[in-house]
């Protein structure tokens, strides 16, 4: 596996003195290069943390088909402003075996005493064998292939059902959300039910 990091961190504001940071509960977003990519996925995860008089640095361990990244906002005895930052860590990962794989993310909170956990967030996404076309990764729900399961991709369902737009489906391993064999309006209600219902998770069709 080789792998290529990048990290911006972005300040978007100045707010009042001593205030603690805040989680952010980042987004964790899994792609490729194109759909069709043969070897070559992005991970990238973003937030927004308050950090006044703090360091914002991290680590990215992989335990077999786990990522574990965690977040680490470590306190300095100084007095400063507030600031709100941004971050977004980015890793081009190469030659992933086909196979399930997680990705967590933990932000943790280094005061003057002991740790503590601000937020814990994770997804899963699927490796394919694609050596005979198709989409490398699986990320079940995510039909307009943003890299996350929200509201736009029951919208893009609906659009594609009901001929709004006439583009055959990308990566149509995506959009089987119930495991039926077929994409129709029961597709719409599993996915609408797992963002806003806690309802199953989607499924990877074949």
């Amino acid at each position: 596996m080789k792998r290529i990091t990048i990290v911006l961190v972005t300040s978007l504001a100045l707010c009042l003195f001593g205030a603690t940071a805040q989680a952010s509960f980042p987004k964790i977003s899994v792609s490729t290069p194109s759909p069709e990519s043969k070897d070559t996925i992005i991970i990238t995860v973003s937030g927004f943390l308050s950090t006044p008089c703090w360091n914002v640095t991290h680590t990215m361990t992989q335990n077999g088909n786990t990522f574990d990244y965690q977040i680490d906002v470590v306190a300095e005895d100084v007095v400063c402003i507030q600031i709100i930052s941004a971050y977004s860590i980015v890793d081009t990962i190469i030659g992933l075996a086909p196979g399930e794989y997680l990705v967590t993310v933990d932000e943790r909170m280094y005061p003057l005493f002991s740790p503590f956990i601000l937020s814990h967030v994770e997804a899963k996404f699927i490796i394919r064998d694609n050596t005979g076309g198709g989409c490398l990764i699986c990320i079940a729900g995510d039909v307009n292939l943003d890299g996350f399961v929200t509201i736009a991709d029951p919208m893009y369902i609906i659009r594609y059902i009901f001929s709004i737009f006439v583009a055959p489906p990308q990566c149509p391993e995506r959009w089987d959300i119930d495991g039926s064999g077929d994409t129709n309006i029961g597709d719409i209600i599993a996915l609408l039910r797992y963002i806003f219902l806690n309802g199953a998770e989607p499924v990877c069709g074949p």
